[in-house]
């Protein structure tokens, strides 16, 4: 029996029925595979190229579309891509600027973005929306079938319009209004036969007990290339205990040497797919979960091939319901050489590897150490440790200066035998103990007798401390040589914290922040010099907690901090800690002395916080905000609303960072107003220069341009600073008023007028 045009075989009349009918269309839908039905290129411009792709980092948020190239120029003509009508015209200064919404007859809508202008029926609609209500912002929606569109049908040209230079955004959107990979709908093809760079691999522990290269900091291990597609680590690592994997990647296609996002990524250990993430959909509601895909770090933008806690994407592949972390010891990979492997692949099937030697094996670790002396000559003490035990490789080293150093003891120990206590042959000023366990990295801890080059003075302390999710990383610098390791203590608990050294006089401790408990954790360190000196320095870290499913206000620097959380902020117990700093004044904006620094630094929330800056006495309510900043002098304004009669500033806030209470009260900036003041001119076009550098301009209605007393409709290019607009009306000949009023957002405020003549 032949197919019929549907691909399943012809019914006799007999069954013919509708019921039959019915019952071979759930057959003909069970056996084949839906695919979206080709889409047209939108552009005649050649070559066809991306300018960016489907899942990129845009703010705190993933790209919803493809970026189409336009090379630098506006004004070429888009095609619709399918068959459909118009649902949406949308107009804005920001974002999207100028945006048509095309609803396809298959269900899926398509987003035109970042126009010059619309085709005529739709321009009509916009004109007579803007007219009515006097304002360039348009948001309309249209009855289905209202405005019908055919496949290759001209509806727009393209532009710069809201963020960004010239290109089009292109956006498809399934029957959900969820953005999905414009390039597995068949929208295309793009030239592309050159495989991803793999620049680099992440490696993050997590928890307090897990270690990289020994220590408890993320490592960025660069990538080199041995042959197309493929790539090596830089060097071997070593780690213990539970970590996560990130890659710092990108593609490129072959019209434009744009860099583009990934498609796929896979994570492998010893030949075992632990994870794979492919960015092919995602909802707005979701759109923030960017940063638990992602870690930013200064060597890059790393994509996360591990799922946070509370990551709800549909991206991720794991195997066994895990979360693709590596561990490294009980439980996971035994101890010796592991090969990491990770894949990365785009929409053209172009596939790279990148290759990495990890060691499981546990550090050896100096719990403390320490120099004394008696008439029977110089010692050195030091208890020893390593998970699972073992035997360690130790070395004493000794030097004049402390950095010649002369090998005078070299042996093994098992580590659990100690304390150990070494007799030194000599007197030497400066003694270094090494530690090394298998692959492991060796440790090190330098000490010094008092002598004529001691200070007599105690170590001048230096102790911070930045938050982890379940811990707080203590460092502390002791100025110069000490006689034994600083001895870290919270209180309450009997047993000392163990302490690494990190560098020249300089160290770093982990202490755990355990249970929910709202007192604070009070931590002391205590330094003895090489002179025989001690000083001590004394921390409080917060014990409050954010638990998910649990509302809560957290309160730090005697009340000059809060924050308030939802039951549905946190994704998983955190203990926040804030640091006071005195923030430093920038261009349009003066400083007050209310800076803080909330950890830690990558946590993120579902549902935004709220964070409540306490105003400095003095300080002018009216010209406040809260700021964000990077932490290298430019801020952002976040809010300014106001609690307890003024008392406090608020704002919300999705992750944590540099804030800060900053005074705005310089007006913004409006110039090269045209026509010039008692100018004549033919043809009546209107702009201006308008720039604020302190709180910014956020509303558009906080920006009027008047002719004659009667409002403009203008155009607002923030990236540019500047507004232009034309009567919509014809004006008579003779004399004319232009007024602009721009207001920023701590109601500063700038007005201009200029009278001219028309011919």
């Amino acid at each position: 029996m032949a197919p019929d045009r549907h691909g399943c075989s012809a019914l006799p009349r007999l069954l013919r029925t509708r019921r039959a009918l019915f019952l071979l269309s759930l057959i003909c839908a069970s056996s084949t595979t839906a695919q979206p039905a080709p889409l047209r290129w939108p552009l005649d411009l050649k070559p066809a190229a991306l300018s960016s792709t489907f899942g990129e980092t845009r703010g705190s948020s993933f790209h919803a579309g493809v970026d189409l190239k336009t090379w630098g120029k506006t004004g070429f003509q888009v095609h619709a891509v399918a068959d459909g009508w118009v649902e949406r015209l949308r107009i804005s200064p920001w974002g999207y600027g100028l945006a048509l919404y095309q609803r396809l007859d298959d269900g899926r809508v398509v987003v035109y973005a970042h126009l010059q202008r619309f085709f005529a029926p739709a321009a009509e609609r916009v004109l007579a929306e803007q007219r009515r209500t006097r304002q360039y912002t348009v948001d309309l929606w249209l009855e289905k079938g209202d405005i019908r569109i055919r496949r290759g049908q001209g509806i727009a040209w393209t532009g710069q319009s809201g963020a960004g230079p010239p290109h089009l955004h292109l956006e498809i959107r399934d029957a959900a209004n969820a953005p999905v990979n414009p390039l597995l709908q068949g929208i295309g093809p793009v030239t592309d036969t050159t495989p991803p760079v793999l620049r680099g691999l992440m490696l993050l522990p997590i928890g307090p007990g897990s270690t990289v290269d020994g220590g408890h900091l993320r490592r960025q291990v660069p990538l080199s290339a041995s042959g197309r597609g493929r790539f090596v680590a830089a060097r071997e690592v070593s780690a213990w205990g539970r970590l996560g994997v990130g890659v710092n990647s990108h593609d490129q296609a072959d019209e434009a040497p744009n860099k583009l996002a990934v498609l796929v990524h896979e994570l492998h250990v010893d030949g075992q797919r632990l994870l794979r993430s492919r960015y092919r959909r995602f909802t707005y509601a979701d759109r923030h979960q960017v940063a638990l895909d992602r870690l930013r770090l200064e060597g890059g933008v790393y994509s996360l091939l591990y799922r946070r806690p509370g990551n709800r994407l549909s991206f991720y592949e794991t195997d066994g319901g895990r979360d693709g972390t590596v561990t490294c010891g009980p439980g996971g990979l035994e101890a010796g050489t592991h090969r990491v492997e990770v894949r990365a692949s785009d929409a053209a099937g172009n596939e790279s590897r990148a290759a990495l030697s990890l060691h499981c094996s546990p550090p050896p670790r100096v719990l403390w150490a320490r120099l004394t002396e008696s008439s029977e000559g110089g010692f050195l003490d030091a208890d020893l440790a390593m998970d699972g035990g073992g035997r360690l490789a130790v070395t004493l080293s000794s030097s004049p200066d402390g950095e010649a150093w002369n090998e005078v003891l070299a042996g093994e120990v098992p580590a659990s035998d100690g304390p150990f206590t070494w007799e030194l042959p000599d007197r030497s000023p400066f003694w270094r103990l090494s530690l090394r366990a298998g692959d492991a990295p060796s440790e090190s801890v330098v000490l010094a007798f008092p002598g004529e080059a001691a200070s007599p003075q105690p170590p001048a302390l230096q102790v911070t401390a930045e938050a982890r999710t379940e811990h707080a990383l203590i460092d502390i610098e002791s100025g110069g040589p000490v006689s034994g390791l600083p001895l870290v203590q919270i209180a309450g608990s009997p047993a000392p914290v163990p302490v690494r050294q990190v560098g020249d006089w300089t160290y770093r401790a982990v202490v755990p922040l355990p249970g929910p408990e709202v007192h604070p954790v009070l931590v002391s360190v205590t330094a003895s010099g090489a002179g025989g000196n001690r000083s001590r320095q004394d921390l409080a870290l917060s014990g409050q907690r954010l638990i998910p499913g649990a509302r809560a206000t957290l309160i730090y620097l005697e009340d000059h901090v809060r924050l308030q959380a939802s039951a549905s902020s946190a994704y998983q117990p955190l203990a926040p800690q804030a640091r006071r700093f005195t923030p430093k004044a920038s261009k349009g904006l003066r400083a007050t002395a209310l800076g803080c620094r909330l950890g830690p630094a990558d946590a993120a929330f579902d549902e935004p916080v709220r964070l409540s800056l306490r105003v400095p006495a003095g300080v002018p309510l009216e010209k406040a905000g809260v700021y964000s900043g990077n932490g290298r002098g430019r801020w952002g304004f976040r809010g300014n609303d106001r609690l307890e009669g003024g008392r406090y500033l608020t704002a919300k806030v999705r992750a944590f960072g540099h804030f800060a209470v900053m005074i705005d009260d310089t007006p913004p900036e409006v110039s090269s107003v045209q026509p010039r003041q008692g100018s004549t001119v033919t043809t009546p076009r209107f702009s201006a220069r308008v720039l604020d550098q302190g709180s910014g301009i956020g509303r558009e209605k906080d920006l009027v341009l008047e002719l004659d007393g009667r409002r403009l409709i203008s155009e607002y290019d923030p990236e540019a600073a500047r507004v232009t607009a034309v009567p919509d009306t014809p004006l008579s000949p003779g004399p004319h008023t232009l007024a602009i009023t721009v207001r920023d957002r701590a109601a500063n405020e700038t007005r201009r007028q200029v009278t001219f003549t028309l011919r």
